[in-house]
Parts: C-alpha cells; structure tokens; sequence
C-alpha cells in the first residue's frame, strides 16, 4: 500500500517536503517461533514504512510515475478501481537514489538513498496510531513539477499528521 501525505508527515532538520509518499509493507510470517499459544498460531505482523520525500521545484520535471499518478487524480473516488499501471521498478530506482541537489551537481559528495537512510521505530500515522512500525526515511527528496505537487495537495488536502516529538529517537 502507498500512502501520500501533503505536507510531508515527517520533517528533516525540522524542514517538511512538499509531499510523502509512504511505501507500507506487511509481513505476516509463518509460525517462527513467536506464536503466542501452544499450537503456534503465526506471531503478529510486522510492518516496515518507506518514506521518500518530494519538494516541488521551478524547472523541474517529474518521474513518470508522479505525472501518471497526478492525471489520475481527477478519476479516483470512493470506489476501489483500477486506474493506472505503475512500473515500481523505475519508482523503486527514483526513490531509493533521490534527485540531485541542484542542476550541474557532481556525484562526488552526493550519497544515494540506499546508502543514506534513517530508521526509527515508531506508529502508524492515522489513529489508533498503533506501535510497532518500523520506518525508513530516505533523506534525499526527489524533486517533481509544482503543478503535480498541486494536483497531489488538491485532491489530498493537508493531510499530514501535525510532527511528534521524538522521544528520544
């Protein structure tokens, strides 16, 4: 499940993105071990949130999947559907390297995603705000035209939550 959020529900040296997009994945195992009864039914689920930040910039053009995200937008309703067809390889590419911080930028310096992440155990982020979520922010955002950052905030409206303390993360 993808989720995005307008502002970003996370902040970076106190400094919120134009947008997240938050990447849940699921892993309910088999019985391995953590079972909580004598005929080890499956221990619980664990979840793992990937978030990766988008910043709305001038002269910027977005990857393919935000553009064909945002032209799907005016579709969606209440009504589960399918609308569009996404190639996670290329969202997976984008996210887990980031853009470049500015145009003329060189690679020496520049440390990709995947190599640069933070990880913090925390909740979800809609009530019961339950615990056990394990999240990875990956710090560089990825950079999308500002009328698909619109599109993304018109139809979502601010629905980020408001940022918590960090209690010690």
């Amino acid at each position: 499940r993808a989720v995005t959020r307008t502002p970003s529900e996370h902040t970076l040296d106190g400094r919120r993105f134009d947008m997240e997009l938050q990447f849940m994945h699921t892993l309910i195992s088999e019985d391995d071990g953590t079972g909580d009864d004598e005929y080890g039914e499956p221990g619980p689920a664990r979840v793992a949130a990937v978030s990766a930040f988008y910043t709305a910039a001038e002269g910027r053009s977005s990857p393919e999947y935000v553009r064909v995200l945002a032209d799907a937008l005016p579709s969606v309703s209440a009504t589960p559907a399918p609308l569009v067809t996404i190639d996670m390889a290329a969202v997976a590419q984008s996210v887990m390297v980031g853009s470049l911080p500015h145009r003329g930028a060189g690679p020496y310096g520049f440390v990709p995603n995947f190599e640069n992440y933070l990880r913090y155990d925390g909740s979800f982020t809609e009530p019961p705000c339950t615990e056990g979520v394990e999240w990875i922010l990956l710090p560089n955002e990825v950079y999308v035209a500002p009328a698909d950052a619109r599109a993304f905030r018109a139809a979502e409206g601010d629905n980020a939550r408001p940022a918590q303390p960090l209690n010690g993360r």
